[in-house]
């Protein structure tokens, strides 16, 4: 399961080798860590929406509520 969050970040889940294999052929690093600062102000920037729809388009992605633990 991979997750984006919306902060150019991608969580993945389970088994990572494929993932990581398929992600990095279309040029994503692997990070070990990141640091988003707390508090944060996520800014809205309307030149951006074509890249963003671009992202999520990219894949047929499937939408679903969190579960029990996600938000840990």
């Amino acid at each position: 399961m991979l997750v984006y969050d919306r902060h150019n970040v991608i969580y993945a889940y389970g088994p990572l080798e494929g993932d990581e294999a398929i992600l990095s052929l279309h040029f994503f690093e692997t990070r070990p860590s990141i640091s988003i600062p707390d508090p944060h102000v996520d800014q809205y920037q309307s030149v951006q929406d074509n890249e963003e729809a671009a992202v999520l388009n990219y894949c047929d992605w499937i939408f679903s509520e969190l579960r029990d633990g996600d938000e840990e």
